[in-house]
């Protein structure tokens, strides 16, 4: 068979400069007649050497057993895509006749188009995707991603869990619907301010779950954008601090309770530890009722040393009951005690070691 002129000066400039390509036209035998395209420099076959030899001598055992059957069926009019590899490289492979409808099918051709990285980054990108998905399900935080609009389009599980709804309940749900009444105003303006290109730091919002219950929680906030700078959608991370909101209640509640005490309480009372160096440091008095009954302020006495206060004569006999206590004992003891005004006062002490 003779070999026929495919192409003209032009065409064959174009195929070999056709990038990641290799372009190869065959026969009824699996002769090659045309080899062109930038791609055959990554193969071990120069251009002439594929040019008059068969698909069996130039391509690898394995090669020639998977794509015989594929030249053939081209023979019969089928085009057909095939992912290979070959040379350690990652191709997409289309062949077709190259004949007009009703023609007899003397020549197919080949276009072998090189993705080895296109591959590598596929890869790449699943395994991202892959890490992604268990960071989403897997965190201890609720996360949400919401449209423009502020519907959930995705959460992950702490999510249903947290707020007690179902996937199907919670996707297409507005982000109002969970938030309580009176942070409703504040939270559709934070949606309109990130739209407008505005970032919000880490801030605190209450939340109503299914069940009518609230949820106080911590938002992170952030806007996804596309590379032009069009907003995507939006990433909420939200972390459920009820708890701790309770215990700081709760402490705060504590403090007030305590603070109210030392303001009626008629005796006093003061607690102190010892250091590593054995020396005493005061960790809390209840200063009112201490100014009241000696008519200082803590910080006038303190650094002048405890016994300031005692009469002193009963100074030996208060340092040798506390060492008692210092050495895990406890007592009742009575005192003659100096105001800063020298009026002398009968105290009752009562101590016990922690």
């Amino acid at each position: 068979m003779d070999n026929p002129d495919f192409t003209s000066p032009l065409q064959l400039m174009l195929l070999r400069n056709l990038p990641d390509m290799a372009v190869l036209v065959f026969d009824a035998d699996l002769r090659y007649h045309l080899a062109e395209g930038t791609e055959l420099e990554n193969w071990p076959e120069e251009t002439g050497g594929i040019v008059g030899q068969t698909l069996g001598a130039v391509f690898p055992a394995d090669h020639q057993t998977l794509f015989e059957p594929l030249y053939r069926r081209v023979f019969a009019g089928e085009t057909v895509l095939e992912e290979c590899q070959l040379y350690d490289m990652t191709y997409h492979v289309r062949l077709f006749p190259l004949a007009e409808a009703g023609e007899v099918i003397q020549f197919g051709a080949a276009i072998y188009q090189n993705m080895t990285v296109q591959a590598e980054l596929v890869g790449v990108l699943h395994n991202q995707e892959y890490r992604y998905e268990r960071l989403f399900e897997q965190t201890n935080d609720a996360i949400f991603i919401l449209d423009t609009e502020g519907r959930h389009v995705e959460v992950n599980q702490r999510a249903l869990e947290m707020f007690g709804y179902s996937l199907t309940e919670m996707i297409g749900m507005k982000y109002n619907q969970l938030v309580a009444t009176d942070d409703l105003d504040q939270s559709t303006g934070i949606l309109h301010g990130m739209l407008g290109g505005q970032v919000y730091p880490v801030y605190e919002r209450t939340f109503i779950k299914k069940d009518g219950t609230s949820l106080i929680a911590e938002v992170n906030i952030a806007l996804v954008q596309a590379h032009e700078g069009s907003p995507m959608y939006i990433q909420s991370v939200v972390r459920d601090i009820t708890a701790r909101k309770l215990t700081e209640a709760r402490l705060r509640e504590s403090e007030q309770r305590y603070r109210i005490l030392t303001e009626v309480i008629s005796d006093l009372a003061y607690a102190f530890r010892v250091d590593e160096h054995g020396k005493r440091v005061m960790e809390w008095i209840t200063e009112d009722s201490y100014q009241r009954i000696t008519g200082y302020r803590s910080e006038e006495t303190h650094p002048q040393g405890s016994f300031l206060l005692w009469h002193p004569e009963d100074v030996p006999q208060i340092r040798a009951d506390r060492n008692r206590v210092l050495a895990g004992g406890a007592g009742t003891d009575e005192y003659r005690l100096v105001t800063k005004q020298g009026e002398t006062r009968w105290m009752r002490v009562y101590r016990r070691p922690e």
